[in-house]
C-alpha cells in the first residue's frame, strides 16, 4: 500500500510542526482528513492535536509493561 502523495507530504509537516515522529504525523494527518473523532494510542503525541480527541488505551503500569516485554 502507498501513502497518498497529500497526507504524505501534510504528514511530514504534521511531524516537524510538532515535533513527533514521521508515522505519529502521518496518522494525525490522515486522522484530520478523513474527520476522525478520536484517536486510540499507547502514547501521547497525539494529544496535542485540537482537531481530533486522544484516548490512551494503556494505564502507565501497563505501558511500563509493555516496555519491558519489547526491550526482551
Amino acid at each position: 500500500m502507498r501513502c497518498p502523495k497529500p497526507s504524505s507530504g501534510g504528514g511530514f509537516v504534521q511531524a516537524a510542526n510538532w515535533n513527533i515522529d514521521g508515522w505519529d504525523g502521518y496518522y494525525a494527518q490522515v486522522a484530520i482528513e478523513e474527520g476522525v473523532n478520536t484517536v486510540l494510542t499507547i502514547d501521547d503525541d497525539f494529544e496535542q492535536f485540537d482537531e481530533f480527541e486522544t484516548e490512551i488505551v494503556l494505564s502507565p503500569d501497563e505501558f511500563r509493561e509493555l516496555n519491558r516485554f519489547l526491550e526482551n
